[in-house]
């Protein structure tokens, strides 16, 4: 009887060991699901979110092309405007100005009034105004009626309700020519101001077929 006893005893105390064990891995399995199931969820969420933040990084990217585009047909309908890496380039010819001299004429007072017009709904644009001549003259001569070009387009801008914190001007003089000085036609060319507009707001420069549309 009392060998009986043991071996009951025996019996019962594996089978509550073998419980046990067979509960805690139960319980282990249970928990590594649960973590599992946390972890690939955490991954979902953290997937979705970075396919959400690329997809508004491409939007804000898109309106910004398209914004763009739109400026640069509008540029265009008031002066030359090329899209470049620098950003949108106006380009005042010689022409708007008198001649040897810094004044603008009625012809270029009226395109920068347009032009104001366009930029006043675009606080955060930026507006560098170069001005430059071509090699007849003086080097001096020159450097100085290419600042003072550059600062007369930009006082007349601040005059039209641009704010000056946006605006930069400097004169290049004979520098930096876009045709050849030793023609009458390419020296009207390089006797120029350029307005290079730029900002956050329009991105960087179209290519290919959307720039040419956009002309």
């Amino acid at each position: 009887m009392q060998r009986q006893e043991e071996e009951r005893i025996v019996n019962e105390r594996e089978a509550a060991a073998a419980k046990a064990k067979s509960e805690a891995e139960a319980k282990a399995a249970a928990e590594a699901a649960a973590a599992k199931q946390a972890s690939d969820e955490a991954a979902r969420k953290a997937d979705a979110e970075i396919a959400a933040q690329a997809a508004a990084r491409k939007k804000a990217e898109l309106e910004k092309q398209q914004l763009r585009a739109k400026l640069l047909a509008q540029f265009n309908r008031v002066l030359p405007t090329t899209d470049t890496d620098r950003g949108l380039v106006v380009n005042m010819g010689d022409v708007l100005f008198a001649t040897g001299k810094a004044d603008l004429g009625a012809d270029a007072k009226i395109a920068l009034a347009k032009l104001s017009g366009i930029v006043l709904n675009y606080p955060s644009l930026k507006l560098a105004i170069g001005g430059y001549t071509d090699s007849t003259g003086s080097e001096d001569l020159n450097q100085k009626l290419s600042e003072k070009r550059a600062s007369t387009v930009l006082d007349y801008l601040v005059s039209q309700g641009l704010d000056g914190g946006t605006l930069t001007s400097q004169g290049y003089g004979m520098s930096n020519p876009v045709d050849d000085n030793s023609t009458a036609q390419g020296r009207q060319k390089n006797r120029r101001v350029e307005i290079v507009i730029s900002g956050e707001v329009i991105g960087t420069q179209i290519k290919g077929a959307q720039a040419a549309a956009a002309n």
